[in-house]
């Protein structure tokens, strides 16, 4: 009895945090492409258990998962509680097109004794359909001979174009500089990529273009974010300095007095004066 208590209390317990969380993904409600754990606890030493899956709630319908394309058992689904242990544990992967069926997860324990007993939760996974890409796709900026770093802002999004909360960062982000990979854990609070001018070559006398690309994102669940096809691609160019020049001739000409001022960021930084010969 009080192992069947047990059972009830886990289940209840799983099944309200489900039904809590359904906008976000959880046990019960699982991502497309998201792993959870599902366990049992308050089982006894010696016994045999087996996870599986069917297609209702009666037990009928059972899956295969190595024939069945929308989930996989990535740990061992059958086992003993061994010396010690009191729980057992299986690892899902939800796939592509599991969204919108309805599966139910049971757990088949058998004591030592031989008799078994068993227990079911039901899962309704979600398509998961949330975004990230850039606010702008395009920027300039000049050469900068102290630093040429710029950020970017992106937009995290749900499948209704809504940005998503807190609960989802911190966020790491996998992303691409020219080509070169990069990654960044950015904060709810701070939603920029920072690129460094270590990323890229910038060079002063020919414009620089900056491709930077989002390839993956990860939520504070571990969870896929999909990068936006039109949005995931951010184009920067560094413009050169411009060069000025006087011929020999026209500064013997004019008597000429020549004053050049370097300019960074549209603010004079010094000025130096040229006397002619």
């Amino acid at each position: 009895m009080t192992q069947l208590k047990q059972f009830i209390i886990t289940v209840l317990l799983l099944m309200a945090f489900g039904s809590s969380a359904i906008a976000q993904s959880s046990a019960l409600s699982p991502y497309e492409g998201a792993t959870h754990s599902y366990s049992w606890s308050g089982l006894q030493q010696g016994a045999e258990y087996e996870f599986y899956i069917t297609a209702d709630a009666d037990g009928n319908g059972l899956y295969d998962d190595e024939l069945n394309g929308e989930f996989d058992f990535l740990s061992g689904s059958s086992g003993t509680v061994g010396v010690g242990g009191s729980s057992a544990l299986v690892d899902v992967m939800w796939n592509t097109g599991a969204a919108g069926g309805d599966y139910f997860m049971w757990l088949k324990v058998t004591e030592p004794g031989g008799c078994s007993n068993y227990r079911y939760v039901g899962i309704v996974p979600q398509p998961n359909d949330r975004t990230i890409g850039f606010d702008v796709l395009a920027s300039t900026g000049c050469f900068d001979v102290e630093s040429n770093d710029f950020s970017l802002p992106f937009n995290a999004q749900d499948g209704s174009g809504q940005p998503l909360s807190a609960a989802n960062f911190p966020m790491l982000i996998e992303f691409n500089v020219n080509g070169e990979s990069h990654s960044q854990l950015v904060s709810f609070e701070n939603q920029l990529l920072q690129i460094s001018e270590t990323m890229f070559a910038a060079n002063p006398i020919q414009n620089t273009v900056v491709i930077v690309e989002i390839t993956s994102a990860l939520d504070a669940n571990s969870e896929v974010l999909v990068p936006e096809v039109e949005n995931g691609t951010h184009v920067r160019t560094l413009f050169a300095i411009p060069e000025i020049e006087f011929t020999e001739e026209l500064r013997i000409k004019y008597n000429l007095y020549e004053e050049i001022t370097a300019y960074i960021n549209g603010n004079p930084d010094r000025n130096w004066r040229m006397e002619p010969k």
